[in-house]
C-alpha cells in the first residue's frame, strides 16, 4: 500500500470519528437556567484563640438569613455549566489573641462566587454525576469588637481568592430537582 492510499484512508477514519464526536458534543447543548439555594457550614482553621470563631445555632442563622447561599445555576451543555451565588455569615469569637475583650469578638464576611462547573456522568445522563467547580469569589470581612480599656475596633477588609471544589449531585428524572454534596 502506497503512502497516498494509508493517508487516504486514515484521513477519511479520522473524519468518520470527528463527525460521530462533534455530533455527541452538539447534542449535548441545552439550556437549564436554575435557582439553587445552599446551606454553608463555615469553619475557621487555624491554631490559639483566633480559631475559636463559631456560628450561632441553625435556627438562629435562619432567622438571620446566616449561612444560607442564594445563587443561579446555569446548565449550558451535558458537561459543563455556569454557577454564581451570594452568601453571608456571622460568627463570634470571646477571645482574641493579644486582646482582653468586653463580650464578643464579631466576624461578618459576605461573599460573592462566580464559578465553572464539569460534570461527568456517573449513572444515567443526569441521575448521579460527579463534578469540578473552578471559580473565584469576592470576600468582604468586617471584624469588630471592644476592649477593657474602652477601644472599639471596627476592622474591614476585601480580597479576591481562587475558588475550587468538587463533588457529587443526584437529580431524579421525575423532579427538576438537585440534591448536592460538595
Amino acid at each position: 500500500m502506497k503512502i497516498g492510499k494509508f493517508l487516504t484512508i486514515l484521513n477519511l477514519l479520522l473524519l468518520l470519528t470527528f463527525k460521530e464526536t462533534k455530533a455527541e458534543i452538539l447534542d449535548g447543548f441545552m439550556f437549564k437556567p436554575a435557582i439553587t439555594l445552599e446551606y454553608q457550614l463555615p469553619d475557621i482553621v487555624k491554631n490559639g484563640q483566633n480559631s475559636q470563631f463559631k456560628t450561632k445555632h441553625p435556627e438562629q442563622q435562619l432567622k438571620a438569613f446566616d449561612n444560607i447561599v442564594i445563587g443561579f445555576g446555569f446548565r449550558l451543555h451535558k458537561y459543563f455549566g455556569i454557577n454564581a451565588n451570594w452568601s453571608q455569615l456571622t460568627m463570634k469569637n470571646p477571645s482574641l489573641n493579644d486582646h482582653d475583650l468586653i463580650g464578643k469578638a464579631n466576624l461578618n464576611i459576605e461573599n460573592y462566587n462566580i464559578s465553572s462547573l464539569w460534570y461527568l456522568p456517573l449513572i444515567g445522563d443526569h441521575l448521579l454525576e460527579g463534578f469540578v467547580e473552578l471559580g473565584a469569589s469576592d470576600i468582604k470581612n468586617k471584624l469588630k469588637f471592644q476592649t477593657v480599656n474602652g477601644n472599639l475596633i471596627n476592622s474591614q477588609g476585601h480580597e479576591t481568592a481562587f475558588l475550587y471544589g468538587a463533588g457529587i449531585q443526584l437529580s431524579p428524572y421525575s423532579l427538576d430537582t438537585i440534591f448536592r454534596l460538595t
